[in-house]
């Protein structure tokens, strides 16, 4: 389990000027209220973003590591709407992790 996080309205607004995607059910509180939403909603991209927050919080590292990169994920939806103000939250499994070399390896989180 990882640290929640806040889904703002400002952090909604900053990913909606980043991607220039201003949809009313993001950036508009207003008109958002009136949809069946009831308010505005997270970009399905800026939540997706948002794992790579949580992967880093769980701490799955090997010895020595100086750095990650992000290998990319597979299967992943956005199941439901991501409310402004809620929080959202993070759960992996550690699968596996590979060492390839002694500065180099894999890890496979679910």
């Amino acid at each position: 389990m990882c640290p929640n996080g806040r889904n703002t309205q400002a952090v909604v607004d900053r990913f909606a000027d980043l991607t220039n995607d201003h949809e009313l059910i993001h950036a508009d509180p207003i008109a958002a209220g009136e949809t069946p939403l009831g308010g505005t909603v997270a970009h399905g991209f800026s939540v997706r973003s948002m794992i790579a927050k949580f992967v880093a919080a769980a701490d799955f590292k090997m010895n020595g590591t100086v750095m990650v990169l992000n290998y990319g994920f597979e299967k992943i939806r956005v199941v439901s709407p991501v409310r402004t103000g809620s929080r959202m939250r993070g759960r992996f499994t550690l699968k596996s992790m590979i060492e390839r070399s002694p500065d180099n390896g894999r890890q496979h989180c679910e």
